[in-house]
């Protein structure tokens, strides 16, 4: 998710004060509701462990695990303890740092493994964009030039999208089979809300907490916290800040509102599937088609690089290509493709070992191929480029296609070695607390360069230092802003 960098001056931004202060003011009430919720269910803990006297109504209150994942709406005093209980971290941090799989069953636990994965690789390509940028020459020459550089990080950010198809398609087939196979508005309306309630406290208080940090610490490139964030502030709470252009507001956060929109697709696919698996069949080969010609087409017509654009090509390269929902929505719509046969399948897709064998030395096969080809290709053609409009168009499919067969090979039994590490207990907690990892890190990173006196030269010793450290910092921090700002509001009604 790699996000747009602009081209700034140095020199100092005039600051607004109000806005400052009412994103202090923001994040002070996000992190004082959970906190305040803590310590009035720790003092009811306490008075019930001394036998203190307790009104009838929150004698009554259910200290197990039910109430942390429903509350009903009402106006009553039990209701009101009862949301409080809700928003303490002695219910938010449960499970949190498990490593036992949230799914029944274990069902999809290789989505654990490739989400850290390409978590970790984002973090890797945020850290050599934003510190390393000006060591090229030295790192081109280095022997870690391949890894330090992170290359096609874009891969990951298709990654993400694919999950996130197929956990929205899985997660509203649910919600259809609960409410006996029908989908009515309501139904659409409650998915669509969990969803913002999943991501929008945490990310309007990043974009609050880091226009307060604004005013205290030197964050370069920091016009996106000035210009940007007064004008276009109201972009990243409606979740179109991808959409408006290249001055917005905490730039990473386009992925979290290209996400949103790709959600809103969902119910429209599953609608068709409903109706006719032809029809559906039909509305979904057009869409793919549809984004393969405009991402291979539109990067033609510009002569957009692989990655990694000029200056004088950045700002139409991450308007129109990267950030675009209509160049990135192939992902999306094989993970919703996945998700309906993981959620309707009544046999396997793999019967044989010979076919698993084959599926996977093609798809290795060709994810190695994507990666080396994002290197061949990477500088900005001179004219219109067949080879580099055929790899615009066609890689995000043949990515997720690729990553698509390991999720099912692995779900149906044929994934070896991969699926053991895929699976490994370590990747549930660090992917419970990602999407806080992936709002705070570029932050962290932002704060880090703002403090330095000299400019980063690059060794491979000090960019995997600060790698490590990068990771570590996020980790602990996120863990934080998990339970405090995430997990709180992301409670169901009833």
């Amino acid at each position: 998710m790699r996000e747009r960098d602009q081209h700034f001056s140095s020199g100092n931004y005039p600051e607004d004060p109000t806005g400052v202060r009412c994103s202090q003011f923001v994040c002070f009430v996000i992190v004082a509701i959970p906190l305040a919720a803590t310590l009035f269910t720790a003092l009811k803990h306490w008075q019930r462990n001394k036998g203190g006297a307790l009104s009838p109504e929150s004698s009554k209150i259910n200290y197990g695990k039910n109430t942390r994942n429903h509350v009903r709406l009402c106006f009553s005093r039990h209701c009101l303890e009862r949301l409080l209980q809700m928003l303490c971290l002695q219910n938010t941090s449960k499970g949190v740092l498990s490593t036992a799989s949230s799914i029944p069953g274990g069902a999809y636990s290789s989505l654990y493994g490739i989400r850290v994965l390409s978590l970790l690789w984002i973090i890797c390509g945020h850290l050599a964009k934003l510190t390393i940028q000006n060591s090229l020459e030295t790192l081109k020459s280095n022997r870690l030039y391949v890894i330090s550089y992170s290359g096609p990080v874009f891969l990951a950010v298709d990654t993400f999208l694919l999950m996130g198809g197929l956990l929205s398609a899985r997660t509203l087939l649910n919600f259809i089979k609960r409410a006996d196979g029908e989908m009515n508005a309501t139904l659409v309306a409650r998915y669509l809300l969990n969803r913002i309630k999943r991501t929008q406290p945490l990310n309007i208080f990043i974009m609050c907490l880091a226009i307060g940090l604004s005013s205290l610490f030197s964050l370069q490139p920091h016009q996106f916290l000035g210009t940007g964030c007064k004008k276009y502030w109201w972009a990243n709470v409606l979740l179109v800040n991808n959409l408006i252009g290249n001055h917005i507001c905490i730039p990473w956060t386009w992925y979290i509102s290209l996400d949103f929109q790709f959600y809103a697709t969902t119910p429209l696919l599953l609608f068709f599937y409903k109706l006719n698996l032809r029809v559906f069949t039909v509305v979904s080969g057009a869409l793919l088609l549809l984004t393969t010609t405009v991402g291979a087409v539109l990067p033609a017509l510009l002569q957009m690089p692989v990655f990694s654009p000029l200056p004088i090509t950045k700002e139409v390269y991450y308007m129109y290509y990267y950030s675009s929902p209509f160049t990135r929505y192939g992902p999306f719509l094989i993970g919703i493709i996945t998700g309906i046969y993981m959620t309707t399948k009544t046999d396997r897709l793999i019967k044989q070992r010979w076919q698993a064998a084959v599926g996977w030395f093609c798809s290795l096969s060709l994810m190695a191929l994507l990666v080396e080809m994002a290197y061949i290709l990477k500088d900005t053609p001179s004219y219109p480029s067949i080879p580099h409009a055929l790899y615009q168009g066609l890689h995000r499919t043949l990515w997720t296609c690729a990553v698509s067969w390991i999720i099912v090979a692995c779900e149906e039994g044929y994934g070896g070695f991969i699926k053991s590490f895929l699976c490994c207990g370590i990747w549930i907690p660090l992917s419970n607390i990602s999407l806080a990892c992936y709002l705070i890190h570029p932050l962290l990173i932002l704060l880090y360069n703002g403090a330095q006196v000299t400019p980063f030269i690059y060794t491979d010793l000090n960019f995997m230092y600060l790698f490590f450290g990068c990771v570590v910092s996020t980790v602990l921090i996120s863990y934080l802003l998990t339970v405090l700002i995430e997990r709180p509001y992301f409670f169901k009604l009833t």
